[in-house]
């Protein structure tokens, strides 16, 4: 059995997953394991540390975190806290685009030490515009209402460009009456589909009927990563669709008319790294249905930790928030 570590995945809204991916060492090989996804606007960043073990990961005792910007020490992180698999560190350091940032982390012997150093990508330029039209679409052979979304922005210019795309939906109830009845808001992440899509399909755009048909193979972008290949240094408007959303009227202590509920979607265009960008292209294909380990060659996950092994990825990122009928 070959080990396994583990990739923690914090989005820019704070929503987090956990991925067990597969990494390419011999079994008594022993290494430690450096993961983060930060988000350059925030000051609660988590960076996890672990052993890598012939089954799981472990955590890594009284270890030690420094972070360098441009070459000065910004912070020195010894307390952590720790999980039956990992430790994490918290980063308070704000990063701003073009910064060279160093994580060194090491263990309290001396015994093993991981780094990287990763460069902020620029912001992405805001985005311009985002129609909507509510449509019938099939997807997965079912035909159903949903909500087409045309997002227009530019690249930015005269540099290789590395985006994610990501939605969340915010809707807050306002009470009808009883004081004790709160408003209050639930968000959370939404899917999106993009089978039409020129750049998030790799120029692979596809029909309902193309994929049921395996005309077309194509690897679900699942997180939503596309370069600027296709529309380099101009403006581009992106087609994705999610489902129409539906709200129950049968619970008394609301009203669901206009004055009774809001519905607010954010869209998030972030600027990823180089590496990150292609991380995350193998994630997409070691998730998809098409993939099977039994049938395929195991997939090599890039790494810009040295003296070990994970990711550390750093994203700047800007949105646009759109109100729901």
């Amino acid at each position: 059995m070959k080990p396994y570590i583990y990739i923690f995945i914090v989005a820019i809204f704070t929503i987090s997953c956990t991925k067990e991916l597969p990494l390419d060492s011999s079994d008594d090989t022993t290494l430690l394991v450096m993961n983060a996804y930060i988000n350059a606007d925030s000051l609660n960043n988590i960076l996890y540390l672990s052993f890598t073990g012939k089954y799981e990961t472990s955590p890594v005792e009284n270890a030690s975190l420094e972070i360098r910007v441009n070459g000065k020490l910004t912070e020195t992180i010894s307390s952590q806290r720790s999980y039956s698999s990992y430790s994490f560190f918290d980063i308070n350091t704000r990063f701003k685009p073009n910064d060279v940032v160093r994580f060194d982390a090491f263990t309290a012997d001396s015994a093993y030490h991981a780094w990287a150093e990763v460069t902020v990508p620029h912001r992405p330029a805001a985005i311009e515009k985002i129609d909507t039209m509510s449509v019938k679409y099939t997807y997965q052979s079912n035909t159903n209402n949903y909500i087409r979304y045309k997002i227009t922005f530019s690249d930015l210019p005269d540099e290789d460009n590395y985006y994610q795309i990501k939605s969340l939906l915010a809707i807050t109830n306002i009470p009808y009456s009883y004081d004790d009845y709160k408003e209050y808001t639930t968000q959370y992440e939404r899917s999106l589909i993009y089978h039409d899509d020129i750049v998030l399909t790799d120029g692979q755009p596809s029909t309902d009927q193309d994929d049921e048909d395996g005309l077309l193979p194509t690897t679900d972008n699942i997180y939503g990563v596309f370069d600027d290949s296709r529309f380099k240094n101009t403006s581009y408007t992106m087609t994705v669709y999610n489902k129409g959303i539906y709200l129950s009227s049968d619970n008394s202590y609301y009203k669901y008319d206009d004055s009774g509920i809001k519905i607010k979607q954010t869209f998030y265009l972030i600027s990823i790294t180089k590496v990150e960008y292609y991380y995350m292209k193998a994630l997409n294909l070691y998730d998809s249905d098409s993939y099977s380990e039994e049938l395929n060659e195991p997939i090599k996950f890039p790494s810009n930790v040295h003296g070990g092994t994970g990711m550390i990825g750093i994203s700047a990122g800007t949105s646009k928030t759109i109100t729901l009928q």
